[in-house]
């Protein structure tokens, strides 16, 4: 088969045919690519859906981590605590010392009444 760069009547409908080949070929491109895109658009909003109760959950998760986070107690809380414990430890300190000391006086008191009982035992 020769290419005749003439126009005739067979050049002609050779063309149309290509031309209506291609037109039908574009036609059922974009009528199908139609119909995917309702399909792409309901997939991404079934996506943007998801992503939506993803985020209210997860900010439902951060309210609760917040609302925990405002009942502890701060930085300057603990160091009164810590503070309160220090003195109080002084204190039972002080507390002992003084027991001790009471200890020992009431040996010497114990003894001394003691010492007074033999003696009104055995002088009486």
């Amino acid at each position: 088969m020769n290419f005749d760069p003439t126009i005739t009547m067979g050049n002609v409908l050779a063309a149309l045919a290509l031309m209506v080949s291609l037109g039908t070929t574009i036609f059922a491109w974009i009528a199908t690519r139609r119909s995917n895109v309702e399909a792409r658009f309901q997939r991404v909003d079934e996506r943007f859906k998801e992503g939506s109760d993803r985020m209210d959950r997860q900010e439902g998760r951060i309210a609760r981590l917040e609302q925990s986070v405002k009942s502890m107690p701060s930085k300057d809380d603990l160091h009164q605590i810590e503070i309160g414990m220090t003195e109080l430890a002084g204190t039972m300190k002080e507390i002992a010392a003084v027991i001790g000391a009471n200890q020992s006086s009431l040996k010497s008191l114990d003894a001394a009444v003691s010492t007074m009982r033999e003696y009104l035992l055995n002088n009486k």
